[in-house]
Protein backbone atom coordinates (compact mmCIF):
# COMPACT_ATOMS: atom_id res chain seq x y z
CA UNK A 1 0.00 0.00 0.00
CA UNK A 2 2.65 2.41 1.16
CA UNK A 3 4.68 1.52 -2.32
CA UNK A 4 1.35 2.31 -4.76
CA UNK A 5 0.71 5.75 -2.61
CA UNK A 6 4.30 6.94 -3.08
CA UNK A 7 4.16 6.00 -6.59
CA UNK A 8 0.93 8.11 -7.10
CA UNK A 9 2.71 11.07 -4.88
CA UNK A 10 5.48 11.01 -7.24
CA UNK A 11 3.46 11.24 -10.58
CA UNK A 12 1.56 14.47 -8.85
CA UNK A 13 4.60 15.71 -7.93
CA UNK A 14 6.45 15.63 -11.44
CA UNK A 15 3.21 16.84 -12.87
CA UNK A 16 3.54 19.96 -10.61
CA UNK A 17 7.31 20.18 -11.23
CA UNK A 18 6.30 20.56 -14.78
CA UNK A 19 4.60 23.98 -14.42
CA UNK A 20 6.00 25.47 -11.32
CA UNK A 21 9.47 25.42 -13.13
CA UNK A 22 8.35 27.30 -16.02
CA UNK A 23 7.22 30.47 -13.53
CA UNK A 24 10.80 30.05 -12.68
CA UNK A 25 12.50 30.39 -16.03
CA UNK A 26 10.14 33.52 -16.56
CA UNK A 27 12.87 35.88 -16.53
CA UNK A 28 15.39 33.53 -19.07
CA UNK A 29 12.56 32.90 -21.54
CA UNK A 30 11.61 36.57 -21.73
CA UNK A 31 14.79 37.28 -22.48
CA UNK A 32 15.91 34.38 -24.79
CA UNK A 33 12.27 34.19 -26.68
CA UNK A 34 11.74 38.34 -26.62
CA UNK A 35 8.37 37.62 -25.04
CA UNK A 36 6.64 40.17 -22.46
CA UNK A 37 5.97 38.70 -18.91
CA UNK A 38 2.18 38.35 -20.11
CA UNK A 39 2.93 35.82 -22.93
CA UNK A 40 5.34 33.70 -20.65
CA UNK A 41 2.50 34.04 -17.64
CA UNK A 42 0.27 32.19 -20.39
CA UNK A 43 2.31 29.29 -20.57
CA UNK A 44 1.44 27.98 -17.24
CA UNK A 45 -1.98 29.46 -17.03
CA UNK A 46 -2.75 27.12 -20.71
CA UNK A 47 -1.50 24.43 -18.07
CA UNK A 48 -3.99 25.08 -15.45
CA UNK A 49 -6.53 26.18 -17.26
CA UNK A 50 -6.49 22.24 -19.58
CA UNK A 51 -6.11 20.87 -16.09
CA UNK A 52 -9.27 22.27 -15.24
CA UNK A 53 -11.44 21.79 -18.27
CA UNK A 54 -9.63 18.36 -19.25
CA UNK A 55 -10.88 16.60 -15.57
CA UNK A 56 -14.10 15.49 -16.84
CA UNK A 57 -12.22 13.92 -20.37
CA UNK A 58 -9.68 12.65 -17.27
CA UNK A 59 -12.49 10.70 -15.39
CA UNK A 60 -14.09 8.92 -19.07
CA UNK A 61 -10.21 7.77 -20.19
CA UNK A 62 -9.69 6.67 -16.68
CA UNK A 63 -12.65 4.51 -16.42
CA UNK A 64 -12.12 3.51 -20.15
CA UNK A 65 -8.28 2.21 -20.16
CA UNK A 66 -7.75 1.99 -16.02
CA UNK A 67 -5.96 4.19 -13.37
CA UNK A 68 -2.56 2.23 -14.21
CA UNK A 69 -2.68 3.12 -18.14
CA UNK A 70 -3.72 6.33 -17.50
CA UNK A 71 -0.99 7.50 -14.87
CA UNK A 72 2.11 5.80 -17.28
CA UNK A 73 0.51 8.34 -20.19
CA UNK A 74 0.23 11.36 -17.88
CA UNK A 75 4.15 11.32 -17.58
CA UNK A 76 5.35 9.94 -20.83
CA UNK A 77 2.83 12.76 -22.35
CA UNK A 78 5.32 15.23 -20.24
CA UNK A 79 8.57 13.50 -21.02
CA UNK A 80 7.75 13.88 -24.77
CA UNK A 81 6.44 17.45 -24.88
CA UNK A 82 9.27 18.36 -22.26
CA UNK A 83 12.01 16.87 -24.94
CA UNK A 84 10.07 18.64 -28.10
CA UNK A 85 10.30 21.63 -26.07
CA UNK A 86 14.06 21.64 -25.03
CA UNK A 87 15.12 20.77 -28.90
CA UNK A 88 12.63 22.71 -30.78
CA UNK A 89 12.94 26.05 -28.47
CA UNK A 90 10.55 28.41 -29.52
CA UNK A 91 7.27 30.22 -27.97
CA UNK A 92 4.94 27.80 -29.67
CA UNK A 93 6.03 24.52 -28.93
CA UNK A 94 6.49 25.62 -24.80
CA UNK A 95 2.54 27.23 -25.36
CA UNK A 96 1.52 23.54 -26.51
CA UNK A 97 3.74 22.28 -23.78
CA UNK A 98 1.84 24.23 -21.13
CA UNK A 99 -1.60 22.52 -22.78
CA UNK A 100 -1.00 19.10 -23.18
CA UNK A 101 0.87 18.76 -20.20
CA UNK A 102 -2.22 20.38 -18.31
CA UNK A 103 -4.18 17.63 -19.46
CA UNK A 104 -1.51 15.07 -18.78
CA UNK A 105 -1.85 16.48 -14.80
CA UNK A 106 -5.45 16.17 -14.96
CA UNK A 107 -4.82 12.44 -15.54
CA UNK A 108 -2.75 12.06 -12.62
CA UNK A 109 -5.33 13.99 -10.37
CA UNK A 110 -7.96 11.48 -11.78
CA UNK A 111 -6.30 8.35 -11.87
CA UNK A 112 -3.93 8.74 -8.53
CA UNK A 113 -7.36 9.62 -6.28
CA UNK A 114 -8.79 6.64 -7.63
CA UNK A 115 -5.78 4.71 -7.13
CA UNK A 116 -5.64 5.67 -3.67
CA UNK A 117 -9.00 5.06 -2.67
CA UNK A 118 -9.07 1.34 -4.19
CA UNK A 119 -6.14 0.50 -2.20
CA UNK A 120 -6.25 2.60 1.22
CA UNK A 121 -8.95 1.61 4.25
CA UNK A 122 -11.68 4.78 4.36
CA UNK A 123 -10.45 5.72 7.48
CA UNK A 124 -6.80 5.56 6.14
CA UNK A 125 -7.67 7.85 3.24
CA UNK A 126 -7.64 11.54 4.04
CA UNK A 127 -4.42 10.81 5.17
CA UNK A 128 -3.15 8.93 2.25
CA UNK A 129 -4.51 11.98 0.33
CA UNK A 130 -2.62 14.37 1.95
CA UNK A 131 0.73 12.44 1.83
CA UNK A 132 -0.10 11.75 -1.97
CA UNK A 133 0.16 15.96 -2.40
CA UNK A 134 3.04 16.72 0.29
CA UNK A 135 5.73 16.03 -2.34
CA UNK A 136 4.39 18.48 -4.91
CA UNK A 137 5.39 21.52 -2.94
CA UNK A 138 8.63 19.53 -1.90
CA UNK A 139 9.85 18.80 -5.48
CA UNK A 140 8.50 22.32 -6.66
CA UNK A 141 11.15 23.95 -3.94
CA UNK A 142 14.02 21.73 -5.19
CA UNK A 143 13.32 22.48 -8.52
CA UNK A 144 13.29 26.15 -7.72
CA UNK A 145 16.41 25.41 -6.07
CA UNK A 146 18.50 23.85 -8.60
CA UNK A 147 17.22 25.85 -11.29
CA UNK A 148 18.44 29.27 -9.96
CA UNK A 149 21.91 27.15 -9.10
CA UNK A 150 22.27 26.01 -13.15
CA UNK A 151 20.11 28.08 -15.16
CA UNK A 152 23.10 30.76 -15.92
CA UNK A 153 25.11 27.86 -16.61
CA UNK A 154 22.63 25.33 -18.50
CA UNK A 155 20.23 27.46 -20.22
CA UNK A 156 16.38 26.56 -20.04
CA UNK A 157 16.16 23.95 -22.38
CA UNK A 158 18.43 21.61 -20.63
CA UNK A 159 16.08 22.32 -17.36
CA UNK A 160 13.27 20.95 -19.54
CA UNK A 161 15.61 17.54 -20.58
CA UNK A 162 15.91 16.63 -16.55
CA UNK A 163 12.11 17.08 -15.88
CA UNK A 164 11.46 15.11 -19.09
CA UNK A 165 14.24 12.11 -17.67
CA UNK A 166 12.62 12.69 -14.00
CA UNK A 167 8.96 11.86 -16.08
CA UNK A 168 10.19 8.91 -17.78
CA UNK A 169 11.69 7.24 -14.27
CA UNK A 170 8.34 7.98 -12.80
CA UNK A 171 6.63 6.04 -15.85
CA UNK A 172 8.63 3.04 -15.33
CA UNK A 173 8.16 3.31 -11.60
CA UNK A 174 4.21 3.45 -12.02
CA UNK A 175 4.23 0.46 -14.64
CA UNK A 176 5.67 -1.33 -11.88
CA UNK A 177 4.65 -0.22 -8.85
CA UNK A 178 1.11 0.12 -9.82
CA UNK A 179 -2.11 -2.49 -9.53
CA UNK A 180 -2.93 -3.49 -12.65
CA UNK A 181 -6.62 -3.06 -11.70
CA UNK A 182 -8.11 -0.97 -9.46
CA UNK A 183 -11.82 -1.58 -7.69
CA UNK A 184 -14.35 1.30 -8.16
CA UNK A 185 -15.18 3.47 -4.93
CA UNK A 186 -18.82 2.80 -4.24
CA UNK A 187 -20.59 6.15 -4.05
CA UNK A 188 -24.25 7.01 -2.41
CA UNK A 189 -26.80 8.27 -4.53
CA UNK A 190 -26.88 11.99 -3.80
CA UNK A 191 -30.53 13.66 -2.42
CA UNK A 192 -32.15 14.99 -5.39
CA UNK A 193 -33.77 17.78 -3.47
CA UNK A 194 -30.95 18.69 -0.94
CA UNK A 195 -29.00 19.51 -4.17
CA UNK A 196 -31.13 21.69 -5.42
CA UNK A 197 -30.88 23.67 -2.30
CA UNK A 198 -27.61 23.93 -2.34
CA UNK A 199 -26.94 25.09 -5.77
CA UNK A 200 -26.59 28.48 -4.94
CA UNK A 201 -24.21 28.63 -2.33
CA UNK A 202 -22.25 26.09 -3.91
CA UNK A 203 -22.20 28.84 -7.47
CA UNK A 204 -20.79 31.32 -4.92
CA UNK A 205 -18.32 29.39 -3.53
CA UNK A 206 -17.53 28.59 -6.94
CA UNK A 207 -16.69 32.41 -7.18
CA UNK A 208 -14.48 32.40 -4.27
CA UNK A 209 -12.40 29.72 -5.27
CA UNK A 210 -11.79 31.46 -8.40
CA UNK A 211 -10.76 34.73 -6.88
CA UNK A 212 -8.71 33.01 -4.56
CA UNK A 213 -6.99 30.80 -6.80
CA UNK A 214 -6.72 33.45 -8.87
CA UNK A 215 -5.09 35.81 -6.45
CA UNK A 216 -2.97 33.74 -4.80
CA UNK A 217 -1.37 32.04 -7.68
CA UNK A 218 1.12 34.97 -8.50
CA UNK A 219 3.18 33.87 -4.44
CA UNK A 220 3.94 30.50 -6.47
CA UNK A 221 4.06 31.17 -10.03
CA UNK A 222 5.41 34.80 -10.03
CA UNK A 223 8.32 34.69 -7.05
CA UNK A 224 11.31 33.98 -9.18
CA UNK A 225 10.53 36.64 -11.75
CA UNK A 226 9.64 39.21 -8.91
CA UNK A 227 12.43 38.37 -6.80
CA UNK A 228 14.94 38.77 -9.84
CA UNK A 229 13.46 41.31 -11.36
CA UNK A 230 12.09 43.94 -8.29
CA UNK A 231 14.33 42.67 -6.19
CA UNK A 232 17.34 42.29 -7.83
CA UNK A 233 18.13 38.82 -6.46
CA UNK A 234 20.24 37.14 -8.71
CA UNK A 235 19.72 33.97 -10.17
CA UNK A 236 20.91 31.39 -7.43
CA UNK A 237 19.70 34.08 -4.37
CA UNK A 238 16.13 34.03 -5.99
CA UNK A 239 16.00 29.99 -6.50
CA UNK A 240 17.38 29.71 -2.87
CA UNK A 241 14.65 31.75 -1.88
CA UNK A 242 11.72 30.57 -3.42
CA UNK A 243 12.53 26.62 -3.07
CA UNK A 244 12.82 27.24 0.92
CA UNK A 245 9.66 29.01 0.83
CA UNK A 246 7.87 26.28 -1.21
CA UNK A 247 9.57 23.34 0.91
CA UNK A 248 8.51 24.76 4.57
CA UNK A 249 5.07 25.24 2.95
CA UNK A 250 4.54 21.99 3.03
CA UNK A 251 4.96 21.41 6.89
CA UNK A 252 3.54 24.34 7.47
CA UNK A 253 0.11 23.09 5.21
CA UNK A 254 0.28 19.40 6.62
CA UNK A 255 0.78 21.10 10.46
CA UNK A 256 -2.40 23.74 9.55
CA UNK A 257 -4.67 21.14 8.01
CA UNK A 258 -3.60 18.91 11.21
CA UNK A 259 -5.28 21.70 13.11
CA UNK A 260 -8.51 22.48 11.37
CA UNK A 261 -9.03 18.64 11.43
CA UNK A 262 -8.79 18.87 15.18
CA UNK A 263 -11.18 22.18 15.28
CA UNK A 264 -13.83 19.87 13.75
CA UNK A 265 -15.90 19.74 10.15
CA UNK A 266 -17.30 23.40 10.34
CA UNK A 267 -14.88 25.07 12.07
CA UNK A 268 -12.47 24.40 8.95
CA UNK A 269 -14.11 27.10 7.33
CA UNK A 270 -13.21 29.93 9.90
CA UNK A 271 -9.24 28.51 9.25
CA UNK A 272 -10.01 28.97 5.65
CA UNK A 273 -11.39 32.45 5.67
CA UNK A 274 -8.15 33.19 8.14
CA UNK A 275 -5.76 32.24 5.63
CA UNK A 276 -7.00 33.98 2.71
CA UNK A 277 -7.88 37.23 4.60
CA UNK A 278 -3.82 37.08 5.28
CA UNK A 279 -3.12 36.50 2.09
CA UNK A 280 -4.65 39.16 0.85
CA UNK A 281 -2.81 41.60 3.69
CA UNK A 282 0.38 39.96 2.67
CA UNK A 283 -0.61 40.65 -1.31
CA UNK A 284 -1.76 44.38 -0.68
CA UNK A 285 1.40 45.19 1.70
CA UNK A 286 3.54 43.97 -1.19
CA UNK A 287 2.11 46.83 -2.94
CA UNK A 288 5.05 49.06 -1.60
CA UNK A 289 7.49 46.94 -2.49
CA UNK A 290 10.10 49.55 -3.10
CA UNK A 291 9.56 50.96 0.46
CA UNK A 292 9.80 47.54 2.08
CA UNK A 293 12.97 45.43 3.25
CA UNK A 294 14.34 42.61 1.30
CA UNK A 295 13.67 40.36 4.95
CA UNK A 296 9.73 42.01 4.83
CA UNK A 297 9.58 41.23 1.13
CA UNK A 298 10.50 37.82 1.62
CA UNK A 299 8.70 37.20 5.05
CA UNK A 300 4.85 38.49 3.06
CA UNK A 301 5.92 36.45 -0.10
CA UNK A 302 6.49 32.99 2.76
CA UNK A 303 3.00 34.31 4.05
CA UNK A 304 1.44 34.06 0.63
CA UNK A 305 2.83 30.89 -0.32
CA UNK A 306 1.94 28.80 3.22
CA UNK A 307 -1.56 30.16 2.90
CA UNK A 308 -1.72 29.57 -0.91
CA UNK A 309 -0.77 26.02 -0.22
CA UNK A 310 -2.72 25.22 2.53
CA UNK A 311 -6.29 26.62 1.17
CA UNK A 312 -5.62 24.67 -2.20
CA UNK A 313 -6.25 21.50 0.33
CA UNK A 314 -8.38 22.50 2.80
CA UNK A 315 -11.27 24.13 0.01
CA UNK A 316 -11.81 21.20 -1.30
CA UNK A 317 -12.37 19.70 2.11
CA UNK A 318 -14.70 21.87 3.08
CA UNK A 319 -17.46 21.20 0.24
CA UNK A 320 -18.40 18.28 2.52
CA UNK A 321 -19.83 20.66 4.80
CA UNK A 322 -21.21 22.76 2.31
CA UNK A 323 -23.36 19.99 0.35
CA UNK A 324 -22.78 16.64 1.95
CA UNK A 325 -25.39 14.69 -0.53
CA UNK A 326 -23.94 16.82 -3.58
CA UNK A 327 -20.59 16.19 -3.09
CA UNK A 328 -19.72 15.47 -7.08
CA UNK A 329 -21.99 18.38 -7.84
CA UNK A 330 -20.02 20.35 -5.39
CA UNK A 331 -16.12 19.19 -6.21
CA UNK A 332 -16.74 20.05 -10.13
CA UNK A 333 -17.87 23.41 -9.45
CA UNK A 334 -14.67 23.90 -7.38
CA UNK A 335 -12.39 22.15 -9.39
CA UNK A 336 -14.09 24.75 -12.18
CA UNK A 337 -13.48 27.86 -10.45
CA UNK A 338 -10.06 26.99 -8.99
CA UNK A 339 -8.27 26.44 -11.97
CA UNK A 340 -9.94 29.05 -14.38
CA UNK A 341 -8.86 31.14 -11.40
CA UNK A 342 -5.27 29.42 -11.99
CA UNK A 343 -5.67 29.82 -15.78
CA UNK A 344 -6.77 33.86 -15.97
CA UNK A 345 -4.21 34.36 -13.45
CA UNK A 346 -0.54 33.75 -14.62
CA UNK A 347 -1.53 35.91 -17.91
CA UNK A 348 -3.36 39.10 -16.35
CA UNK A 349 -0.82 39.28 -13.30
CA UNK A 350 1.89 39.19 -16.01
CA UNK A 351 -0.53 41.97 -18.18
CA UNK A 352 -0.87 44.21 -15.15
CA UNK A 353 3.20 44.06 -14.66
CA UNK A 354 4.14 44.64 -17.69
CA UNK A 355 1.49 47.89 -17.97
CA UNK A 356 1.72 49.43 -14.69
CA UNK A 357 4.58 47.48 -12.83
CA UNK A 358 4.76 44.71 -10.04
CA UNK A 359 3.29 47.09 -7.07
CA UNK A 360 -0.53 47.07 -9.43
CA UNK A 361 -0.02 43.75 -9.91
CA UNK A 362 -0.71 42.64 -6.17
CA UNK A 363 -2.74 44.94 -5.67
CA UNK A 364 -4.96 43.07 -8.14
CA UNK A 365 -4.30 40.24 -6.42
CA UNK A 366 -4.83 41.90 -2.55
CA UNK A 367 -8.30 42.97 -4.12
CA UNK A 368 -9.23 39.67 -5.91
CA UNK A 369 -8.61 37.82 -2.13
CA UNK A 370 -9.91 40.52 -0.43
CA UNK A 371 -12.97 40.31 -2.44
CA UNK A 372 -13.15 36.09 -1.88
CA UNK A 373 -12.90 36.72 2.03
CA UNK A 374 -15.79 38.56 1.74
CA UNK A 375 -17.64 35.82 -0.14
CA UNK A 376 -16.34 33.46 2.09
CA UNK A 377 -17.36 35.06 5.60
CA UNK A 378 -21.04 35.13 3.81
CA UNK A 379 -21.42 31.45 2.83
CA UNK A 380 -20.29 30.83 6.31
CA UNK A 381 -23.17 33.00 7.79
CA UNK A 382 -25.87 31.22 5.34
CA UNK A 383 -24.19 27.91 6.45
CA UNK A 384 -25.04 28.65 10.17
CA UNK A 385 -28.80 30.10 9.75
CA UNK A 386 -29.21 27.02 7.32
CA UNK A 387 -28.07 24.45 10.23
CA UNK A 388 -30.22 26.76 12.70
CA UNK A 389 -33.39 26.62 10.15
CA UNK A 390 -32.98 22.61 10.00
CA UNK A 391 -32.67 22.60 13.98
CA UNK A 392 -35.68 24.32 14.07
CA UNK A 393 -37.66 22.42 11.67
CA UNK A 394 -36.64 19.28 13.44
CA UNK A 395 -39.25 17.86 15.40
CA UNK A 396 -38.17 17.22 19.09
CA UNK A 397 -38.83 13.28 19.89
Amino acid sequence: MIRVVLACALVIALGAVSANTIGYLIPDLMQDLSISRAAAGLITGLFFGATGVGAFAASRIVQRFGARMALITASATVTVLAIASGVIGSYWILLLYGLFCGFAYSLAIVGTNVVVASVVPERRRGVALTAKTSLAPFFSGSSSILVGFFIDKTGWRLILFVIAGLCALVALNSSLSLPQQVKPVVQHQPDKAKTIRARPILYVYGLAVFLSSGGGSAFFLWIVPFLKQDLELNSQNAGLVAGIMTMCSALGMVGIAFISDRLGVRRRFDVIIGLTGVCGIAATFLVADQRLSSGVAVLLLSIGVLTVATNSGLMHAAIVELAPDAVAQATGITLTGYYLGSFVAPYLFGFIADRSGYPTAWLASGIALSVSTALLVWIRLANIRHHQNRIRLTPSL
